[in-house]
């Protein structure tokens, strides 16, 4: 069934998210022992939230609709309350889409107007604009070093339309020096853009190659949502006569075959050429001449999305005012209509977390002892279109934060039985690590704990900005990733209950601890950590420790100096530090007010703009870092040097392995954290190992070049 079909049915019963709940949800499942985390729970969970029937869940979807009332009516049978003053269990929110215009989004070649939204349709990072040039044919629009494969060479592509396959040569491929298991950024569309408009090209049409997907494509005209109104002109930067617009559009098999010209080459055998190590510019593919256009409207659509929470009480008085929330997003990509499978059902992505989040909801509802403090059970909206529901929550205030002690994520659970959980967050408050690996004990999940270490790109990074101590369970991403692929019967379900298990074990241990967890702030720029302490007469933000050779030790700056103040104005609290530090610019000098042995005392120092080495990183091979002798907490490996970066001028190459820089270990998870300490304009020393041998090269970091997209 299409998914136009299904909503048609859908709207039957429901008109919008704010009608009557429809019948189509599953009734909670009870367990036998209400403290058991119950796999076939679970299993039920995400077979249902994965299901045709959902649509793929996607933003302002009948599928996401569907999932919010499945959330809703769980929580309900369980006898949860909404959040206090709430109505309800959803907390609504509004969203803006500023889109396409139809009429005026175009692309006609051939003899013929092709239609938007179902032969094309524009990426939501392409500019505005108008180009009519020849077509040129350009492979996968691939250009790398690493892989020595370079699709324009010998094509004249200044000014042109490029024509690019999708994915990357010879995928699913084991053998693939492109891993044809999981595709690299070069199969990413926003990088072919890139690479095309660095090339001289005007525009990008790209198509989905013929020889591995069988499937149509989703040309759904979307746009992309955010949480502020767009003002005319700011969604899409403006271009200037210098910088010309950049168009990027995706096609149908039959817009691209017709491309190729009446009796043209077959896009399948151009593919296998391409495959074959043949040049597109080899090929002698005729060009012919293309109008594109690409308009966005004055006005944004406004519409409104929830996010679905629920509370049960603390059973402690003096802790019950304190929460402790776990969430997971329950959106994903929607569907769209064509042959073949078109819903993204992302059963990993995240029916997983969000299941996790239900049967966590309904063990703890169950059990004849509450935790002392208060559990907020939560599922987000919007997540794939930025983050926007947990956004909102923070950015928005729709619960009282001064009461939220720590927020526990659980997002993607199900895959990758071969690799670690990642539990990250235990090296921002203190006591977290210890806590987990406790919990663990009981469980035996090999985990890979972050430490200082940052990963964000989920929910828990809005709460994580605001200084809320807070976790983030993750088994990685794999080839379903946002592809059609993500079904239930790919989950590892016995291993999610483990995690599950993991995550209940952690939730009791904070729920139930006589003090709060105290945020860690790792401040990068000046080198040090900061933490509020519980002293005589209040709190107080407390250095404990400060990095040898960083900007806040080169100022004077102690462990076990108070912060009180900056440039004059004293904190209103102790927990007010993080956003003391976040708000010195980078490029300004800051002083800043410390209590020191009972006196006062200053420091001065400079935020230096963040450090641009210009590269991308990549983990080093198992194989390789053993037989180099590299702890885990040193080395990655140079994917690419950008042309004419700071790492290409000082030397550095393709598949060189970079150890530290100015002396400062790095990984590919700390290289944007030590750039940030080191800044622009500064002369580094890079250790690296190339063809075996350590060697010192000196770069001088730039800044970060402004992109539009």
């Amino acid at each position: 069934m299409t998914c136009r079909a299904l909503f048609a049915a859908a709207c039957l019963a429901c008109a919008s998210p704010a009608v009557a709940a429809p019948t189509a949800a599953a009734v909670p499942i009870e367990s036998s022992d209400p403290a058991r985390i119950s796999e076939e729970n679970l299993r039920r969970h995400v077979g249902l939230l994965a299901s045709e029937s959902y649509a793929g869940r996607g933003t302002d979807e009948w599928g996401g609709w569907m999932a919010q009332w499945h959330v809703a009516r769980h929580f309900e049978s369980l006898g949860l309350q909404p959040l206090p003053g709430e109505e309800d269990w959803f907390l609504d929110f509004a969203l803006y889409q500023q889109g396409f215009v139809p009429d005026e989004t175009t692309l006609s070649y051939g003899g013929r107007e092709w239609e938007v939204g179902s032969d094309f349709r524009p990426f939501g990072f392409s500019d505005e604009g108008e180009v009519e040039a020849e077509v040129v044919f350009a492979g996968y629009g691939i250009r790398s070093e690493e892989h020595e494969w370079d699709d324009y060479e010998g094509l004249d592509v200044e000014g042109k339309i490029v024509f690019v396959l999708r994915h990357e040569p010879h995928e699913k491929d084991p053998n693939s020096s492109f891993d044809g298991e999981q595709s690299t950024r070069h199969a990413q569309f926003n990088v072919k853009a890139q690479v095309a408009e660095e090339a001289g090209a005007r525009a990008m049409i790209l198509v989905t190659d013929p020889l591995h997907h069988d499937d149509s494509d989703d040309l759904r005209l979307g746009g992309g949502f955010r949480l502020e109104r767009p003002a005319l002109g700011e969604e899409v930067e403006a271009a200037s006569e210098e910088e010309p617009p950049f168009l990027a559009v995706q096609v149908s098999r039959e817009a691209a075959q017709a491309l190729l010209g009446s009796g043209g080459p077959d896009l399948a055998d151009l593919q296998r050429a391409v495959d074959d190590g043949k040049k597109p510019a080899a090929l002698g593919v005729k060009p012919i001449r293309a109008r594109l256009a690409v308009e966005r409207p004055e006005t944004a659509r406004r519409l409104v999305d929830r996010n679905v929470a629920a509370i049960l009480p603390g059973s402690d008085p003096k802790l019950r005012d304190e929460w402790v929330i776990v969430g997971g997003h329950h959106d994903h990509l929607g569907g769209y209509e064509g042959s073949g499978d078109t819903v993204f059902n992302g059963a990993d992505d995240n029916a997983s977390g969000t299941a996790g989040v239900l049967e966590l909801a309904r063990s703890f509802a169950q059990r004849a002892e509450r935790p002392r403090r208060s559990l907020v059970f939560m599922t987000f909206a919007a997540e794939e279109q930025g983050l926007l529901g947990s956004r909102a929550i923070v950015e928005q205030e729709l619960l009282p934060l001064e009461r939220v002690v720590y927020m526990l994520n659980l997002d993607m659970i199900g895959r990758n039985e071969d690799r670690p959980v990642a539990a990250w967050g235990d090296g921002y408050a203190d006591g977290l690590t210890e806590i987990i690996e406790e919990a663990n004990r009981s469980v035996g999940l090999k985990l890979d704990l972050g430490g200082s270490q940052y990963m964000g790109r989920s929910d828990h990074d809005p709460f994580y900005k605001r200084d809320v101590p807070f976790s983030f369970l993750f088994t990685g991403t794999h080839e379903d990733y946002h592809q059609l692929g993500d079904h239930a019967e790919k989950v590892a379900y016995a291993r999610q209950r483990r995690i599950v298990e993991l995550a209940s074990g952690i939730l009791e241990r904070v729920a139930n601890r006589t003090e709060p967890l105290r945020f860690i702030h790792h401040v990068d720029w000046i080198g040090a950590k900061v933490q509020v302490e519980s002293r005589a007469g209040g709190e107080a933000a407390v250095v404990t420790a400060v990095d040898e050779g960083s900007r806040g030790a080169e100022a004077g700056l102690r462990a076990g100096d108070v912060v009180t103040g900056f440039d004059g104005t004293p904190l209103e609290s102790a927990s007010a530090v993080g956003r003391g530090f976040r708000g010195v610019e980078p490029g300004s000098t800051a002083t800043i007010q410390l209590a020191r042995a009972g006196a006062p005392a200053e420091i001065t120092v400079e935020r230096a703009k963040p450090g641009w080495i210009g590269l991308w990183p990549g983990e080093v091979e198992e194989d390789q870092r053993k037989a180099l002798g590299l702890p885990d907490s040193e080395g990655f490996v140079v994917r690419r040097a950008t042309e004419d970066g700071p790492a290409a001028k000082g030397g550095l190459k393709d598949g060189d392995v970079v150890l530290s820089l100015d002396g400062q270990p790095v990984t590919t998870s700390t290289l944007r954290s030590v750039l940030s300490r080191l800044g622009a304009g500064e002369e580094v020393d890079v250790l690296l190992v190339r063809d075996g041998e350590r060697q010192t090269l000196k770069v001088t970091l730039g800044e970060r070049p402004q992109r539009r997209r």
